[in-house]
């Protein structure tokens, strides 16, 4: 038995919504949009991610935990029982520096995936498509046994209890 997109939707909400500490939280991401082989997610400013302190500008950690997390999801989307899998390669390109004091916007695709590996692609800019800060593609390795548990009884829980399983 599988979930459904909405459902999907409600469980990752939740537990972005959760306050305990995971990486989600303590990076403050917002997911804005998820549909099937789609994702879209913010980051806000927070000085307390700041790589370079002359300069005001987000630790590049940060931003590879965005865009792995928002490739992360829009790969869960895709497969047969819509679950995460651990990511398999991640290769950036940095298009230029981020501006301080400005949220990073990660927008990722699915754009093939085969019984062995699952293919994304991701842009990260500040509001500015055509201006991207960097692009990646992310591979993931489909596994029978998910890395969270998105099982529907799982997926109840959490969506009745604030984010907790």
């Amino acid at each position: 038995m599988s979930i459904t997109i909405d459902e999907f939707r409600q469980f990752f909400a939740k537990r972005m919504e959760n306050k305990e500490e995971n990486h989600f939280n303590l990076l403050g991401f917002t997911n804005l949009q998820l549909d099937y082989g789609t994702a879209k997610m913010e980051m806000p400013y927070n000085e307390l991610l700041i790589g370079n302190p002359d300069t005001g500008i987000v630790a590049d950690g940060a931003m590879m935990a965005l865009l792995d997390t928002c490739c992360a999801l829009a790969s869960a989307t895709v497969k047969e029982n819509i679950s995460f899998s651990p990511t398999l390669d991640l290769r950036v390109d940095h298009m230029g520096l981020p501006e301080a004091n400005l949220p990073l916007i990660c927008e990722a695709e699915v754009y093939r995936h085969t019984d062995t590996v699952i293919f994304t692609r991701c842009s990260v800019h500040q509001g500015d498509t055509e201006r991207p800060v960097a692009r990646a593609l992310v591979n993931f390795t489909p596994i029978d046994k998910p890395i969270i548990d998105t099982s529907p009884d799982n997926v109840k829980r959490v969506v009745e209890h604030g984010g907790q399983a």
